[in-house]
């Protein structure tokens, strides 16, 4: 018996063994790259790195840093430089609980967050690349860009310019309020996360032809709530014509307004933010924007958000950014014209059950989740 219990010991060893190898040669990050050649963009020059046969440019901003007076609003202009400024390191990951992806650690965090990452092919050639801005998954709640499984230079390695922003999360991206609406000049809030993922769109057509990159060609990719975000995107006037194709893996909204997996609408949202504000004792929004962020990310979730599920942290129906469900705007037609591929990443939810699913639960579950449509889709 000793015998064998130390056979299976030896095996399940070498098995681990393995499998960190394995993880280990599929995500090891490249190796430290050399300074590389200086881009001029809009708001000033950047100094990337050489690596692997790739120009990268890590945390350059595409916004100001959404503090003090700034926090709960659209994006504003970048400060301008003259200065070659070193695009080596990636920026801060926005305020959120815990990591970026179950199973890593917590980055370093900053309200001073909205910067992006450039990958390109050292040697583009003459003819402008195609484009993909990564938007990262996690709820709109937790996720990086700086995350490993998000870098960009795997791609970039197959042809192609890889983009990939932060987006402010959780309260501070996605919270409405009746004071934000009333101060915005558009009689909305909510939707600053989405508001970073256009300005960020946005950088890309402005300086995307610096790096190689074809601004006709961009390519909009989610996973999980950047899937989703997608389809808020694809609805939003604010977003139209600046990408010409889109990708979501995992993820999209395209239920009914009333479904459980529909869009928050903006007077619930209004609503949930006022009794998140009393919480915080914060009677102004000087008093708000005065709360340290730390104190906002920690406070429970479920004091901010308009509905009890996760919808309305991926766009809220404002009006503005978002001016219809996306299910509505999609039949009559508002949808921004372009290519649209669906689809999920591999073992998508295992972790849902410990034990697995069953299909009766499965079933249950879509019965539940889409109603009034739950037969009909399960039958499907």
């Amino acid at each position: 018996m000793r015998i064998l219990l130390k056979w299976i010991g030896g095996i399940v060893l070498a098995l681990l063994v393995a499998s960190a190898a394995l993880w280990f040669f599929l995500f090891r990050p490249p190796p430290p790259g050399t300074p590389g050649r200086i881009v001029a963009t809009a708001s000033g020059p950047v100094r990337g790195l050489d690596e692997q046969g790739l120009a990268v440019y890590r945390g350059i901003p595409y916004a100001a840093a959404p503090v003090g007076d700034l926090r709960w609003l659209a994006p504003q202009p970048v400060a301008a430089w003259t200065k070659p400024r070193d695009a080596f390191i990636f920026g801060r990951s926005c305020p959120q609980v815990g990591g970026p992806i179950p199973g890593l650690p917590p980055e370093p965090q900053s309200e001073d967050c909205l910067y992006l990452n450039v990958w390109s092919p050292a040697k583009a050639g003459d003819k402008p690349l195609p484009v993909i801005v990564w938007l990262h998954g996690g709820s709109n709640m937790n996720g990086s860009a700086s995350a490993y499984p998000y870098w960009g230079h795997r791609l970039a390695q197959k042809g192609v310019v890889v983009v990939s922003p932060n987006y402010r999360l959780g309260a501070l991206g996605f919270m409405a309020l009746p004071e934000l609406s009333a101060e915005s000049g558009h009689q909305a809030s909510g939707n600053y996360g989405m508001m970073d993922q256009i300005a960020a769109l946005k950088w890309v057509q402005a300086n995307i032809r610096a790096f190689g990159g074809d601004p006709a060609n961009v390519t909009l990719m989610g996973q999980s709530a950047g899937a989703w975000d997608t389809s808020h995107l694809q609805v939003s006037p604010l977003a139209h014509g600046l990408y010409r194709r889109v990708i979501a893996m995992s993820g999209g909204n395209f239920g009914p307004p009333g479904t459980q997996q529909g869009t928050a609408f903006l007077p619930d949202a209004e609503a949930a933010g006022t009794r998140f504000a009393a919480h915080l004792k914060a009677k102004t929004l000087a008093d708000l924007r005065a709360v340290p962020f730390r104190t906002i990310v920690d406070a429970p979730t479920g004091l901010w958000r308009a509905t009890p599920n996760a919808s309305d942290t991926a766009g809220i129906v404002d009006g503005y950014v978002v001016p219809a469900a996306p299910a509505d705007g999609y039949a009559a037609g508002q949808a921004a014209p372009g290519e649209l591929l669906i689809g999920y990443t591999s073992d998508e939810g295992v972790n849902w059950a410990p034990d697995g699913v069953r299909a009766e639960q499965f079933r249950d579950q879509l019965v539940r989740d889409y109603a009034p449509l739950g037969d009909r889709f399960a039958a499907l």
